[in-house]
C-alpha cells in the first residue's frame, strides 16, 4: 500500500497536518481572491468583495483550473495524492485480473462466476483498507482549509458584533423585532422546504436531512450589518428603524442557529457538531458594543476576510456538475425577495403600519451575503451540504449582493410614492 512517510518528530507532525502543495494551494487562493475583489473594486462592482473571491475560487476550482490541469488542481487544493492514486493502481489490477479470470474460466470451462467471486472476495479487504487510508488522507489534508474557513468565520462574525449599530440608538421595544425576525425567517424555511421537497423529495427521515438542514438555515440566517442605504432608508421609515432590524434581524438569526443544532443532533458525529461551533460566535457577537456599520471600519473585511472567505465557500465545487436550474431561480428568490416579503409581513402584523413604510423599512432584511455565505462555506468544508444546495446558496449571495443598490433606488421610489398618496389623501 501506498502511504506517507516521516521522520518522526515536531516537524513531521507539522507536516502530516500541512502539506507542502496544499500549503502553496491556499497561498494562492487567497491572493487570488483579494487581487480579484480589487480588481471588481476598481471596476466599481457591486457586492466586489464576495464577488471577487467566488471568481478567484471559481478559476482555481474544479471547474476550469481542475480541468484544464487535473494534476496540480489535486495536489495543490485536493491533497491525498498518493492514496488515490493507490487505490486507482488496485482497481485496474482488480479489473485486469478479472478479465484473465474471466477468459481462463471459459477455456477451462469452469465455472465463471465462482472464479470472479473468489477474485473478488481476494481483492475486498485490501480495497476497503485503501478507502479508509484515502478517506483519511483527505480528511487530513483539508484541515487546514477547514481552521482557515473556522478562522475567517469567527472574523466576520466578530465584525457583525464591533460594527453593528449601539443598542442605544434602540427606539423600539422587542415586539416589532420578534414578528419581523419570525417573518423573515419562517416565510424562507417554508419556500425552501418545498423547493427541496419538490425537488429532491427531501423529507426529514432520508439521508441527506443534514444538508437538507443546513441548506435551510442558510436561507433563515440575519443579516451581517446594515449597509448606509438599509441603516437610512429604515431610519426614514420610522425613528430607530435600523436598530430595530438589526435587531429583527439577531432573531432570524437564532431560529438559523437552531436549526443548525437540530442538523447536528441528527447527523450525531461529534466531531462535526465541534467544527460547528464557531456559527454561536455570532451569538457571542451581539455582546460587544457595536460603533455602527460605517464604511470606513470595514475596510479588513472587505478587502481581505469576505473575499476568502467567499473563494474557499466555492473552491471544492464543479459548476457545471452542481448546476440545477429551478433551485438556482429558487434559492435565488428566497435569499432575496422571500426574506423581504417575509419581514414586510411582520412589520404588518403588530398594526399601526401602512404597506409602503414597512416595505422600506425592512429592505435590511435582505444584506444576508456574508452570514449567508459563512454557513455555506463551512457547510462544504465540512462535507455535509451538498455541493448543488450550495451552488444555488451562493447564486443567492450573488443576487443579494449585486441588487443592493437597487433597494437604495427602491426606498426612494417608495418615498416618492408615499407622498404623493399623501398629496391625494390631503386634497380629498
Amino acid at each position: 500500500m501506498g502511504g506517507r512517510v516521516c521522520g518522526g518528530g515536531v516537524s513531521c507532525a507539522v507536516m502530516d497536518v500541512f502539506q507542502p502543495g496544499i500549503a502553496l494551494g491556499i497561498v494562492f487562493l487567497v491572493v487570488a481572491a483579494i487581487l480579484f475583489a480589487l480588481l471588481l473594486r476598481w471596476a466599481r462592482c457591486a457586492g466586489w468583495p464576495i464577488i471577487g473571491g467566488l471568481l478567484a475560487g471559481i478559476i482555481l476550482g474544479p471547474t476550469i483550473f481542475g480541468r484544464l490541469q487535473p494534476t496540480p488542481h489535486e495536489q495543490l487544493f485536493v491533497g491525498s495524492v498518493e492514496e488515490r492514486r493507490a487505490l486507482d493502481d488496485l482497481l485496474h489490477e482488480m479489473n485486469r485480473d478479472l478479465v484473465v479470470a474471466g477468459k481462463i474460466a471459459q477455456q477451462t470451462e469452469t465455472q465463471p462466476d465462482q472464479s470472479i467471486q473468489e477474485l473478488n472476495e481476494k481483492y475486498q479487504e485490501q480495497v476497503a483498507q485503501r478507502e479508509t487510508a484515502l478517506h483519511r488522507a483527505h480528511q487530513q489534508d483539508q484541515l487546514p482549509y477547514r481552521w482557515l474557513t473556522v478562522i475567517l468565520i469567527s472574523a466576520v462574525f466578530l465584525g457583525h458584533g464591533l460594527l453593528s449599530i449601539p443598542q442605544r440608538d434602540s427606539h423600539h421595544g422587542w415586539t416589532t423585532p420578534i414578528s419581523v425576525g419570525l417573518g423573515a425567517a419562517i416565510l424562507p424555511l417554508t419556500l425552501g422546504y418545498l423547493t427541496l421537497t419538490w425537488l429532491f423529495d427531501f423529507t426529514l427521515g432520508t439521508s441527506s436531512v443534514t444538508g437538507g438542514l443546513l441548506a435551510l438555515s442558510t436561507l433563515m440566517i440575519g443579516p451581517w450589518m446594515m449597509t448606509p442605504a438599509d441603516r437610512k432608508a429604515a431610519d426614514q421609515a420610522e425613528v430607530g428603524g435600523s436598530c430595530m432590524m438589526q435587531r429583527a434581524g439577531r432573531v432570524s438569526s437564532c431560529f438559523a442557529l437552531l436549526t443548525v443544532v437540530y442538523a447536528c443532533a441528527v447527523i450525531g458525529d461529534r466531531s462535526i457538531c465541534i467544527w460547528m461551533l464557531p456559527l454561536l460566535i455570532m451569538v457571542l457577537s451581539w455582546l460587544l458594543p457595536g460603533v455602527g456599520g460605517r464604511v470606513g471600519g470595514r475596510g479588513l473585511f472587505d478587502v481581505v476576510l469576505l473575499p476568502i472567505l467567499a473563494a474557499i465557500a466555492i473552491i471544492r465545487i464543479d459548476l457545471f456538475d452542481s448546476f440545477s436550474f429551478w433551485l438556482m431561480i429558487l434559492f435565488v428568490l428566497i435569499s432575496g425577495d422571500g426574506r423581504w416579503l417575509g419581514a414586510v409581513f411582520g412589520a404588518l402584523i403588530p398594526g399601526g403600519r401602512r404597506i409602503l413604510r414597512p416595505m422600506r423599512l425592512v429592505l435590511g432584511s435582505m444584506a444576508c451575503g456574508p452570514t449567508q455565505l459563512a454557513i455555506v462555506a463551512l457547510g462544504v468544508q465540512l462535507e455535509i451540504l451538498p455541493h448543488v444546495y450550495a451552488l444555488a446558496l451562493l447564486f443567492g449571495v450573488v443576487y443579494i449582493e449585486l441588487t443592493a443598490p437597487l433597494r437604495r433606488s427602491f426606498a426612494q421610489i417608495l418615498i416618492k410614492t408615499e407622498s404623493q398618496l399623501d398629496e391625494l389623501e390631503g386634497e380629498e
